[in-house]
Order: structure tokens, then sequence, then C-alpha cells
């Protein structure tokens, strides 16, 4: 026998907001959590704008069936529904898709309202990660590494007067 959830916990959700990460291109999982009634659901994810408006990115009623949905997500959303949680699968996201989404669910008992934070990366713009990168990136370190040793080895030589330097080290600056 599955428990309810309290209403300390749904609380405890609704002051954190969740952060997702998604490339360019790529499909993402925004999460809404409640204990819902199945058979009386309604469901409304937002995104919202810089100006206080929002865009209509899915809503649902089980009541009369209903789908709205802008025509910017159209195509490219779908809504999975399941006792503790509502997923809305988001394809082929897009730099303007990064924001802030809203996420409201109801009942005939409750009503939450989540927040979920989704940043979309572009790969062309952040290091890569690949094999030849790494030994790029390591080859480099020790160029450095050898770099700053040959310097500090040709410091204390010419310090101790074993190397002929045109620096007076005794002299003050």
């Amino acid at each position: 026998m599955a428990a309810r959830w309290s209403q300390r916990h749904i609380s405890s959700l609704l002051e954190e907001k969740t952060n997702v990460i998604s490339k360019l291109g790529g499909n993402v999982t925004l999460s809404c959590w409640a204990d819902l009634q199945l058979e009386s659901v309604r469901v409304s994810w937002y995104h919202l704008n810089q100006h206080g408006s929002h865009t209509v990115v899915f809503s649902y009623s089980s009541e009369d069936d209903h789908i709205d949905q802008s025509v910017e997500f159209q195509e490219r959303t779908s809504l999975v529904i399941r006792p503790k949680v509502v997923m809305l699968h988001l394809r082929n996201v897009k730099l303007q898709d990064s924001g802030t989404y809203k996420c409201i669910l109801q009942d005939n008992q409750q009503s939450v309202e989540q927040y979920v934070i989704l940043q979309v990366t572009d790969p062309k713009e952040t290091l890569q990660d690949d094999d030849d990168s790494v030994v790029i990136y390591t080859m480099v370190g020790f160029i450095l590494a050898g770099l700053v040793a040959w310097m500090i080895s040709f410091c204390i030589l010419c310090k101790r007067g074993d190397l002929q330097c045109s620096r007076n080290w005794d002299q003050q600056i």
C-alpha cells in the first residue's frame, strides 16, 4: 500500500528549483512531482519569459482529454503521467528553449506548482572532451611545466654565479 505524500514533503519540493542541462538538438525530460488522482488530472507546463508572460508548452486535462500548446513546441513534446510524477519530454531542444519552466498539477484534492530551469548548451561553444583534445591539453601542460622548471633552474644558476647573467641579483629594485 503506497502512502500519500505529506503536505510537508510536497512543500519542500516547491521551494527547490530543479536544474536540467541539455545539449543543443538533444532530448530532455522535465519532471514535476505530486501524488495525483489520475482520473481527474490537469497538467500545465509553461515556459516563462523575461517580461513576465508565459508560453504554453503543453496543457492537458484528463476530464475532456484536451491538449493545448504553442506552435513553437508542437511536434517536439510529449507528456507522460504516472501516479507520482508527470514528465514532459522535449525533443530537438533549441537555444531559445533555455529558461524557467513552470509546472502546475491539479486534481480534485490539490494543486501543485513547481519550477524547472533548463540550460541548453551548444557543443560548438564548449571545450571538446574527445581523446585528441585530452592529448593536446596534456602535452600543453607538460610543455608549460618544463618551461617553468627550466626558468627556475636558470634563475638558481644565475643567482649562484654558475652562469653569466646580465642581471645583478644582489641589487635591490
